[in-house]
């Protein structure tokens, strides 16, 4: 690395905004102290009443500063905005079967002593795809919130720390922490110190979190959606439970889940989903659908508008199999027939499953414009591959990057991006109405577009190979952060003031902080044997035999270090979000040296 670089890196006062220094544990601040010491100053000229009073609020102001202290260190994932997502579904009143199921009732009673059967603390509830799993899961959080502490989590295939067993461990500490404060020492001690957070340390305040006071209950969703590792280490969690704890687990029938639960010789209850448990849903659902189609609109005198209506609800229903997701991909797919004849014909070709419906699509897909059909294969890479779904504005500036521009053309950016979004993707996908957050309609797509084997051909002609997608999503992060139009932001000792010009730069450049974040992690990803714990990876994959997708990645990755003024802006902005993680962003800097050392000894070597 040339020596300026080095000087650059090692004196980043000029571009690094640090927040107020503060001491960890707990937070105290000028006022708080003031205040408890006028209360013991004047306790003489107070009665015992008032100085206890004012000695008590002060004490709980400095647990609160400690409670939102440790919540920036946990960093949880945000459960309630999927909780709200999921109740506010038009599906929401569906389930409510579980309520009257036998084995339900039965794991929802308090242990006895007595002879068997044993109340199981273990609920599995399980079911093919489509089938609603997690509005049964939203709907057991429903009816138990505000009995009992109650944390929860659903697991998304789409979004990396929605599979991750350490973001798992914090969010379900962090809850269980809001609901027993007095158990605040559990975490103190170690945030005081400086400790590193690590899945060892989280199981143990788990464990002081679940055995402290009332019952705990615990619903983790969509469990085959995480990694297998994951799973098991998910799964073991069930040891920290007493016998009045309770913990329901919902996903797919996956063989080593079953395994791994048996494998725990605890007393568990299983619920699989049933068509016939769903078929009062079912219908209500395509009922309410139909209305929404507005048939009876339609100008057509020989057409009996009920008679139709009731002939589609009940080829919907015999066709569904109890499957939610089928019969929404169906609506959607009758929305968008022009004529009668249309109609007649989507319904009597109507997929029998969801991958006959998902490969449809892909044909669909296949025969775009070449123009759009490029747009939509590119966005289906960022809406599969990505660690975390993007929004409408990240997609949008994602698109437009261009690997032989030097600068991101604003002409290239999509007029109406949500439009064109949703009419090229289709059901595929889905579009967050609250957030703007574009993520595959449901983990069956993904399980569909990752695996190849059902139709080969058609597969590989829309998505490359999962090597070549992620160095192509790497490139266009790197290719993001080289551009000259985005350039390092001139801030101050005045943190409150630099935050805002920070804050206001990445606004501006949507796509800077995902690129900021992952470009490496995608590098990582394009090598089959990938260790994600350690960025030296970087120069093996560079000098594997992958040929082709080594050829991809190298030039962007030599032109990224070979400027100072890139990587140093890239370190400027890595800074600031990692601002209260500075361990973590530490651990990044260290990292990458030593990948920028190997490829700016090899950029001379590059023809740039």
């Amino acid at each position: 690395m040339s020596e300026s670089l080095r000087k650059s890196i090692s004196d980043l006062s000029g571009i690094l905004v640090r927040p107020p220094r503060k001491t960890r544990g707990y937070v105290w601040t000028k006022s708080r102290e003031a205040q408890l010491s006028r209360a013991a100053n004047t306790s003489e000229k107070l009665n015992s009443t008032e100085v206890t009073l004012e000695v008590r609020e002060a004490e709980e102001a400095k647990k609160k500063d400690t409670l939102r202290s440790i919540l920036k260190w946990l960093d949880p994932v945000d459960t309630v905005s999927d909780y709200i997502r999921i109740t506010d579904d038009p599906k929401k009143q569906a389930c409510q079967w579980i309520r009257s199921n036998v084995d339900f009732a039965r794991w929802l009673l308090p242990p006895t002593a007595s002879s068997p059967p044993v109340v199981p603390s273990l609920l599995r509830v399980n079911a093919k795809a489509g089938t609603g799993k997690t509005y049964v899961s939203a709907r057991v959080i429903e009816d138990m919130k505000g009995s009992q502490p109650l944390a929860y989590f659903f697991c998304d295939v789409n979004d990396e720390r929605k599979r991750s067993f350490l973001d798992i461990l914090k969010t379900l500490t962090w809850q269980l922490l809001r609901q027993k404060p007095d158990q605040l020492n559990t975490l103190t001690d170690a945030y005081g110190s400086g400790e590193q957070l690590s899945a060892r340390l989280l199981i143990n305040a788990l464990r002081q979190l679940i055995r402290s006071d009332a019952a705990c209950r615990l619903v983790i969703d969509g469990l085959d959606e995480c990694r297998e590792d994951v799973r098991k280490s998910v799964l073991r969690l069930c040891e920290l439970l007493r016998p009045e704890d309770k913990i329901l687990i919902a996903s797919r029938p996956e063989h080593d889940i079953h395994q791994k639960i048996r494998k725990l010789r605890k007393e568990f209850a299983m619920v699989p989903i049933r068509e016939e448990d769903n078929s009062r849903d079912i219908r209500a659902y395509i009922q309410e659908q139909i209305r929404d189609l507005n048939f009876r609109d339609i100008e057509d005198p020989d057409l009996n508008v009920q008679r139709f209506e009731h002939q589609v609800s009940q080829k919907l229903f015999n066709a569904s199999k109890g499957m939610f997701m089928w019969v929404r991909l169906m609506i959607d797919e009758l929305s968008q027939q022009m004529t009668i004849d249309e109609l007649q014909s989507a319904l009597d070709n109507l997929p029998s499953c969801l991958h006959e419906f998902y490969e449809r699509i892909l044909n669909r897909i296949d025969h775009y414009p070449p123009r759009k059909r490029a747009l939509t294969c590119r966005m289906l890479q960022w809406i599969t591959c990505s660690l975390r779904p993007l929004s409408v504005g990240e997609m949008t500036e994602a698109l437009a990057i261009d690997f032989d521009s030097g600068s991101l053309n604003p002409e290239k950016r999509l007029l109406k991006p949500r439009q064109f979004i949703l009419e090229c993707c289709g059901s595929l996908i889905e579009i967050d109405s609250n957030t703007g957050v574009v993520r595959v309609a449901h983990a069956s797509v993904q399980d569909y577009l990752e695996d190849r084997s059902y139709n080969v051909d058609l597969s590989s002609s829309v998505l490359p190979a999962p090597a070549e997608i992620q160095a192509d999503l790497s490139r266009y992060c790197l290719t993001y952060l080289c551009y000259e139009t985005i350039e390092c932001v001139q801030v101050n000792a005045n943190y409150d003031e630099s935050g805002i010009k920070l804050n206001s730069h990445l606004q501006k450049h949507s796509f800077l902080a995902y690129a900021t974040l992952h470009w490496w992690s995608h590098l990582y990803r394009c090598k089959p044997d990938r260790n994600l714990e350690s960025m030296s990876r970087v120069t093996e994959y560079t000098s594997a035999d992958s040929v082709k997708v080594q050829g991809k990645i190298l030039k962007s990755l030599v032109r990224f270090v070979k400027s100072e003024r890139y990587t140093v802006h890239w370190l400027q902005i890595l800074y600031w979000l990692c601002r209260h993680k500075t361990d973590f962003a530490i651990s990044c800097f260290r990292e990458v040296v030593e990948a920028f050392e190997f490829l700016d000894d090899k950029r001379t070597n590059i023809d740039l």
